[in-house]
């Protein structure tokens, strides 16, 4: 919705980010949803309540996951 993401290039669009003086290393690494990004750590676990060492994906933009949440009733 902030047209900073180049759909087609699946990344920051460097067009807009120039346009609007932001500096690329302000933003940050882009992923796909399914891709892993990371592991569940330790403290981050034990905090949970979880297993350490799941693994972290990317997730969804934001208005796709609103609208489960939403169609969920959450």
């Amino acid at each position: 919705m902030t047209i900073l993401f180049d759909l087609l290039k699946r990344d920051w669009s460097e067009e807009v980010t120039t346009a609007l003086g932001i500096p690329a290393h302000y933003l940050p690494k882009t992923y796909e949803g399914p891709e892993v990004t990371g592991w569940l750590s330790d403290g981050a676990a034990e905090s949970l309540g979880l297993p350490s060492g799941i693994p972290v994906v990317g997730g969804g933009g934001c208005t796709p996951s609103v609208t489960v949440c939403l169609a969920a009733g959450i």
